[in-house]
């Protein structure tokens, strides 16, 4: 359940700096988070809406000494969240149409997850007794399932709660001796869930999924190498999960590679980028699985990537300049990618940027992907038909919150002209892109 204890209301201090972005162009752009200069000496975007509209971040500053957190929307404002030397919140998720941000509230003796919005402020979320601190990590497409993790007590260990509205509380046990879990996302279906061992443990223990009618299952490891594999982000439908897992790859310790795992919990390597020890791990996946994101090392250190089946895995610094944004990125060190809207088109994350400042930012990709490839295998065939045929079928209705020609298309597949209605021009053309294929 849900307690009524409030902190900040709508007083949030709001820095308006606006500038013009078009989600209906979709062309490939390149935003810094706008700040003053010398005003934040440090800014991380921990994560951006299924609908590519708003990200939400931490940010310090030195004179004073001072951390806070951020909630950016695109072509709009950066909003401060409320926040105090003694309070100070630490935001992991949002929702699809980014009203809803949800994270922990740190103090000098616990973490308290919370969810806010700028009507209610911060609303503590209770779960059971707890001793040590919990954390809100995740929060499905419409806002009403929010993920827990964290300490229990200190004998029977960590577990996760899945906090929905009108249901009762779910509860994740963990697993291993001693037992250790941590439950890193939930799709946005709000049916599956996903994570591994307490990132702070070093043990060798397989990643998981979970979901209440099959209960944990664990995600198989790469080939090669150390147990150990953890699980960051999940499709929204929970049948592509995301992380890193130890492969033959990786010949240094702590080190591992960027994984994606089918809904048979299957594991396919990712690579790495050219250059540098191997290392990559994935941090962010499109609604329907085809696009994903995260870090990879190369001769520079770590840099962002995304991920298709068609291309790979690309550097996304090198993919803008190719985009003709050279001059937008030029000094720039992108470091990590660190989420990703439904649609597989804007992406979030944070580096160094030319004055050597750790900085957030936001890029719109081109859109390179094969449509036609509808289950995307890889493959254009005709099961990619008559998968297109099952969800036409079998989907009543997009989810809200839907944003035409934005995230709804990435969360309801069906819903192939991304208008947020699924009726026959889905059909004809999808119909066209099918007969087009792949080139």
């Amino acid at each position: 359940m849900q307690t009524a204890k409030r902190f900040g209301g709508t007083l949030a201090l709001s820095l308006v700096l606006s500038f013009e972005v078009s989600n209906a162009c979709a062309q490939p752009r390149f935003w810094p988070l706008p700040v003053p200069a010398g005003a934040v000496s440090f800014s991380a975007a921990a994560a951006i809406s299924g609908d590519g509209s708003t990200i939400v971040g931490y940010y310090a500053t030195l004179d004073p000494l001072f951390q806070g957190a951020f909630r950016w929307r695109l072509g709009g404002v950066v909003e401060m969240l409320p926040s105090t030397p003694q309070l100070r919140p630490i935001p992991r998720a949002i929702s699809g149409d980014g009203s809803i941000v949800v994270g922990t509230m740190e103090d000098s003796i616990f973490l308290v997850p919370f969810r806010y919005t700028t009507q209610s402020g911060y609303v503590f979320i209770e779960t059971v007794q707890f001793a040590g601190g919990q954390d809100a990590t995740s929060i499905s497409h419409d806002g009403r399932t929010i993920l827990v993790t964290g300490a229990v007590d200190t004998t029977t260990g960590d577990r996760a709660y899945v906090v929905a509205e009108g249901r009762p509380l779910r509860v994740i046990e963990p697993y291993g001796n001693p037992p250790f879990i941590y439950a890193e996302a939930i799709s946005g279906d709000g049916s599956t869930v996903v994570g591994g061992p307490f990132p702070t443990v070093i043990a060798p223990r397989d990643a998981f999924r979970w979901t209440e009618a099959a209960g944990m299952t664990f995600l198989a490891d790469l080939p090669g190498g150390e147990v150990g594999a953890y699980a960051q982000a999940v499709s929204y439908d929970g049948s592509i999960a995301v992380g890193w897992s130890v492969s033959a790859n990786n010949q240094e310790p702590r080190t591992f590679e960027a994984c994606r795992w089918n809904a048979n919990g299957e594991p396919m390597g990712l690579g790495d980028l050219p250059g540098g020890r191997f290392l990559s791990t994935a941090a962010g996946v499109s609604a329907d699985g085809r696009v994903i994101v995260g870090y990879g090392s190369d001769d520079t250190g770590v840099d962002a990537f995304v991920w298709t089946a068609e291309a790979g895995m690309r550097s996304i610094k090198q993919v803008l300049i190719e985009a003709g944004l050279g001059a937008a990125v030029e000094g720039w060190s992108l470091g990590e990618a660190t989420g990703i809207s439904a649609d597989g088109r804007r992406v979030c994350g944070f580096g160094f940027d030319p004055s050597g400042l750790v900085r957030a930012w936001v890029a719109e990709l081109p859109d390179t992907s094969c449509r036609a490839d509808f289950n995307a295998d890889g493959v254009h065939n005709s099961q990619d038909f008559f998968d297109f045929l099952s969800a036409l079928f079998t989907t009543p209705a997009c989810p809200e919150p839907c944003t035409p020609g934005g995230g709804g298309g990435g969360s309801c597949p069906a819903d192939f002209n991304r208008d947020c209605f699924i009726n026959s021009a889905d059909f004809f053309d999808f119909l066209g892109a099918f007969l087009a294929g792949c080139e």
